[in-house]
């Protein structure tokens, strides 16, 4: 299944946001590494979103890179397939069941990753 590129840039940029807000202090000075399957997505950040990224996208982009330089946090994303274990342990989690798991309809998720 191939997901879109800039629907995972999205949804890596705001939670790399999130992780730079609460972990300021734990990272700085570091360089946090950011594993991804989405080769578009990857390459979005590695070039700084040169290219087809639609302007919102790239603004995204922008943001975090300037988040990450005020936290004096370094970025690095890594692309990996799909087998990696890390990736496979990440994505492991996300088909456990959870009772009190709940699901998104496609506008509210639409909203939330906006």
């Amino acid at each position: 299944m191939s997901v879109n590129p800039g629907l995972v840039t999205r949804g890596v940029s705001k939670i790399v946001q999130l992780l730079l807000q609460r972990y300021a202090a734990e990272l700085q000075h570091r360089t946090l590494l950011i594993l991804c399957d989405n080769q578009g997505t990857v390459s979005n950040f590695c070039r700084m979103g040169a290219g087809s990224l639609a302007a919102a996208a790239f603004q995204l982009v922008r943001d975090l890179y300037e988040a990450a330089m005020a936290a004096d946090v370094q970025l690095q994303f890594q692309w990996r397939p799909r087998e990696d274990p890390a990736i496979a342990a990440a994505d492991a989690l996300t088909h456990e069941v959870d009772s009190a798991d709940f699901r998104l309809c496609k506008r509210e998720f639409a909203w939330i990753c906006g």
